[in-house]
């Protein structure tokens, strides 16, 4: 081996060294160390002189730069979505406490996520709602305030207000409540198409689960087209019909007694709907909530603050999925 390329050698080998630690690329790192242009050309020119073992091992430690960064800006630009859907919806949603004398509503094991969770009647009871518009005008579940003698709305600062009912629908499981509140905290939500969610986005529920008000969980939406049975009195005494609301979403965000008449939002921040019931063994949160698409919503509340009440047509008869096994005796 001649001088010049012993010299090549020497100076090729620290300058794959630096780069394999550094994440330089060796022919810059080499040109600052080269003592004349033919040292350099060397270097640049013995591509058979590089060691595989440090070429790859600069190449590993570049690509593991280049993956890591972004995994950094996603988790950290989430994490400022949901603060940024926190700050823009919480203002919203109001906690209500009533004092009331119906008994906690619950159907098998599928439970109003509202009052103390028990089956026998209560002299208080907590739920959620939220600010429809700036008129003061509050919308929750129906089974929230039903029964209720007396209903005070506490919103995101504090501020605590006494509110009556202007309009209730049981069969939608929905009622307006209406304070006299100033302005700056009458902050309506912004309402979503729910035609347009589809199961597996993320969602996000804000109410007030055990009386823990402004509480956030997100998860997805878990299925869609579910039905929810109303009517749970009649149905207890036989006296009239069962009403299904039909459409409901299921979701995964945790769901808790309290949080009837929150909030369910997308990633954007829009209504989803609100939250309703839960299935559920224990009477808390089993990762399988029902909601009151935004639909019904933005048709029902305008007709209950205008009228009081909302009429929902019936046909007199029931219906029910038909199975392979029903078809088959059908077709006999």
């Amino acid at each position: 081996m001649n001088t010049r390329k012993l010299l090549a050698t020497l100076v090729l080998i620290p300058t794959l060294a630096l780069a394999a630690c550094s994440g330089t690329q060796p022919l810059s790192g080499s040109a600052s160390q080269a003592q004349n242009p033919s040292q350099v050309k060397a270097v640049a020119a013995s591509p058979a002189q590089t060691s595989p073992q440090l070429a790859a091992g600069s190449a590993t430690s570049q690509a593991q730069t280049i993956t890591s960064q972004p995994l950094v800006t996603s988790a950290t630009s989430i994490s400022a979505s949901f603060e940024s859907i926190y700050q823009t919806v919480s203002p919203s949603v109001v906690n209500i406490e009533v004092t009331e004398t119906a008994p906690a509503v619950t159907t098998g094991r599928r439970t109003s996520p509202f009052g103390n969770g028990g089956g026998s009647q209560v002299s208080q009871a907590l739920g959620s709602g939220f600010v429809w518009d700036t008129q003061g005008h509050i919308v929750t579940n129906n089974h929230v305030v039903s029964g209720a003698t007396t209903i005070t709305v506490t919103f995101s600062n504090g501020a605590t207000y006494d509110a009556k009912v202007v309009g209730a629908d049981p069969n939608a499981d929905l009622a307006v409540v209406k304070v006299s509140a100033p302005a700056n905290l009458l902050v309506p939500v912004t309402l979503g198409d729910t035609s347009e969610v589809k199961v597996g986005e993320i969602a996000i529920a804000i109410g007030n689960p055990f009386g823990l008000q402004g509480t956030m969980t997100q998860g997805i939406i878990s299925g869609l087209e579910r039905s929810l049975p109303t009517g749970l009195d009649n149905q207890t005494t036989q006296s009239g019909p069962v009403y299904n609301i039909p459409d409901i979403i299921q979701t995964d965000a945790s769901i808790n007694p309290g949080n009837s008449g929150g909030v369910l939002v997308d990633i954007s921040g829009k209504l989803i709907g609100v939250t309703a019931a839960i299935e559920s063994n224990s009477n808390s949160s089993a990762g399988i909530g029902f909601v009151i698409p935004s639909e019904i919503v933005q048709k029902v509340v305008p007709v209950l603050i205008s009228k009081g009440t909302y009429e929902h047509p019936y046909l007199g008869i029931a219906g029910s999925d038909v199975t392979p096994d029903i078809a088959k005796a059908d077709a006999r």
